[in-house]
């Protein structure tokens, strides 16, 4: 399995204003085709819709949060015929579920930041190498490089785990834990 690790991440706020995927995406849009993505922790469905946008015949974005998936159905239901799938399940129990093996090509997600609880984004890293069987582009925070790069590489075993895009940007504080 060829699996990698984007250590980088881009800001989405609504529908209408969505920022470009990584580069490595979006300049080879062939690494869709014939491809099943999965958008773990799709919270409103943003990655989700841009996968289908950019190509993915098949979309399945995963997230627990029920009123997060309400907002994702929503906001897919605004693209006529767009081919994303929504699936309610923790995104940490994937890798107990052998059905799930191996079912996505490619996964990219933006997974809850360790920096404010402790082992989220390592999980999730965990559950997309689980469920990926070739590529996984992970959004995290320059505070924590080193950490999910020594993850993905001595734990998960990644042929690489390289920064592919690194954006700043202003994200307002909408949660208590932001600062």
């Amino acid at each position: 399995m060829r699996c990698g690790v984007c250590l980088g991440g881009w800001a989405h706020t609504d529908l209408n204003l969505t920022a470009p995927p990584p580069p490595q995406i979006s300049e080879s849009y062939e690494e869709l085709e014939e491809c099943v993505c999965m958008d773990l922790g799709c919270g409103t469905g943003m990655l989700s819709i841009g996968l289908a946008v950019l190509g993915a015949p098949h979309v399945v974005g995963v997230d627990l949060d029920a009123d997060a998936l309400s907002q994702a159905a929503a906001n897919v239901s605004q693209f006529e015929g767009l081919p994303v799938d929504l699936l309610r399940a923790d995104v940490a129990e994937l890798p107990s579920h052998v059905a799930m093996r191996a079912v996505a090509s490619l996964v990219l997600m933006n997974p809850p930041f360790g920096s404010w609880r402790k082992g989220a984004d390592a999980a999730f890293l965990r559950a997309a190498f689980h469920v990926s069987r070739r590529t996984v582009y992970s959004l995290h925070k320059r505070s924590t490089r080193a950490h999910i790069r020594k993850v993905a590489l001595q734990q998960l075993h990644a042929s690489a785990a390289e920064v592919i895009a690194e954006l700043e940007y202003d994200l307002p504080a909408t949660y208590k834990h932001h600062k």
